[in-house]
């Protein structure tokens, strides 16, 4: 679980637009800013603005800066650094690179700094869910949920084509959060939700998430494909929507999507049910609408109200 705590920053005036906001939030997380001084300090000794969080351990935080050598000095020591540069030139030490703060919040934080340390950053918690990224040890248990009988109807997009294994999935985990900021979110229930099977941790019952949409012409901006799987003994309790409606929310808010998309096998008739219920509407004949008796459903700003062929 991720453990982001400390705040440090060190930026030119230039860069700071965004930096007042950010702080409001970290305040209001708990989260402590910390100016980051001399370099020939020790990170424990700088400054700290707001919060008592006494000695600062280095493994609980992440530094926010400009400056290509501070950010190489707190990579080799151990700290996640977002780095703030407007050129296209190559930011040393830096986990990620952005512009400036205007969109920088503390989601954006804590997956920086679990992207970093190779931590599964949560995206998303509600009263008995948790959306978190995949890992290598929940890749097993994945696994056999995609074995269950009726799954093969489950993906009809990305990761059904590319082969639902071990071997794809471990190296999945491995990169493509770091590189890409979303993908395929593990849905663990909470103990408490489980029935009565209080076995200390959450329960890894499917996942959820999104695929880059390259293949649907439809529309501009970033388009993303939503995929899901729920084991079995899950299924009918109002989960599936539950997941899907928080993967749906996280993004609206973070990804700056223009368009979702779902693609559900004609055969699933409880998939398209629930793609209906989340606000999904059958594409027209100009999109991709039917592929091996898969029918196309998007979600945009202009939703259509044809009907496609293989929606019965």
């Amino acid at each position: 679980m991720e453990m982001l705590k400390n705040v440090y920053y060190k930026l030119e005036e230039n860069h700071q637009a965004g930096l007042s906001e950010l702080f409001e939030e970290l305040e209001a997380e708990g989260i402590c800013r910390i100016v980051a001084g001399e370099r020939n300090k020790s990170w424990q000794n700088r400054e700290a603005v707001s919060g008592s969080h006494g000695d600062t351990v280095i493994s609980d935080a992440l530094l926010i800066t400009d400056d290509c050598r501070l950010a190489e000095q707190a990579e080799t020591e151990g700290i996640a650094c977002l780095g703030i540069s407007d050129s296209d030139g190559y930011f040393a030490g830096a986990a990620m690179v952005l512009p400036d703060l205007l969109d920088v919040d503390v989601q954006m934080l804590r997956e920086c700094y679990c992207h970093f340390h190779g931590i599964p950053a949560t995206i998303a918690e509600d009263g008995r869910l948790i959306l978190r990224e995949l890992a290598e040890e929940d890749v097993d248990m994945l696994c056999r949920i995609g074995e269950e009988d009726g799954m093969e109807y489950a993906f009809c997009g990305s990761q059904r084509k590319a082969g639902f294994t071990p071997e794809v999935l471990k190296a999945y985990c491995k990169e493509q959060y770091r590189l890409y900021g979303y993908g395929l979110w593990g849905v663990f229930l909470k103990e408490a939700a489980c029935s009565g099977e209080a076995d200390g941790k959450e329960r890894l019952i499917g996942c959820c998430g999104f695929a880059e949409a390259s293949e649907h012409e439809s529309g501009h901006g970033l388009q993303l494909e939503l995929e899901y799987m729920l084991s079995r003994p899950y299924r009918y309790r109002g989960i599936g929507n539950e997941m899907c409606r928080m993967a749906l929310q996280y993004a609206g808010e973070y990804l700056r999507v223009d368009t979702v998309w779902v693609q559900v096998h004609e055969k699933n008739v409880a998939g398209y049910a629930l793609a209906r219920k989340l606000g999904f509407h059958p594409a027209d004949d100009r999109g991709k609408c039917k592929h091996d008796g898969v029918g196309l459903l998007g979600l945009t700003n202009q939703r259509s109200a044809d009907m496609i062929e293989t929606d019965s």
